[in-house]
């Protein structure tokens, strides 16, 4: 197990001696990750339910960096696909599949691919929303709260909002110039 991964909760670490100390409970987490920690606190908040639910062996605390990888897959097929077609779309679910670093960090209990899967699930669902002529909340609702989770999760989600912003500004209709005659 490498030293970052050694920040996620949950791990039986010595007390007094260790950086970062053991967090086992939300409040040390928490306490800890305002305190300490640089980025942001929702992958650890996250990963401490998992290591209470699933344990800190390594294939538990590597597994969800998989799952995350694998979700990636299928949501840029998804993205590529509405807005250049089938074949852009597998091709590019083929070239995520086989980066390089894509796959370095699916096996590492790190953020980094959570915040690509959830870049990508807040992309889709933007489009998905673009292309909707009329209100779909339970749409609004997942965008903002992959956005949210996004933020949570890894420090560099802010550009993309900003590119979400721009380019919606962009594409959005302008509304008709009203005439004074």
């Amino acid at each position: 197990m490498s030293h970052p991964e050694i920040y996620v909760p949950g791990i039986e670490l010595v007390p007094g001696i260790s950086e970062p100390p053991p967090r086992h409970g939300l409040a040390e987490t928490l306490w800890w990750h305002f305190h300490d920690e640089p980025h942001p606190m929702g992958w650890y908040t996250a990963m401490l339910g998992w290591t209470k639910t699933f344990g800190t062996s390594h294939f538990a605390l590597r597994f969800p960096g998989v799952l995350f990888a694998m979700g990636s897959i299928p949501l840029i097929f998804l993205i590529a696909r509405s807005i250049f077609g089938s074949s852009i779309g597998c091709l590019s679910a083929l070239l995520l599949s086989l980066h390089g670093f894509h796959i370095f960090w699916s096996q590492m209990a790190r953020m980094y691919v959570a915040g690509a899967f959830l870049s990508l699930l807040a992309t889709w669902l933007l489009l998905c929303l673009m292309r909707t002529p009329r209100p779909r909340p339970w749409l609004e609702f997942a965008y903002v709260a992959s956005v949210v989770a996004g933020v949570l999760t890894v420090e560099f989600f802010w550009p993309l909002i900003m590119i979400h912003l721009l380019w919606t500004a962009l594409v959005l209709p302008r509304p008709e110039p009203v005439s004074n005659r």
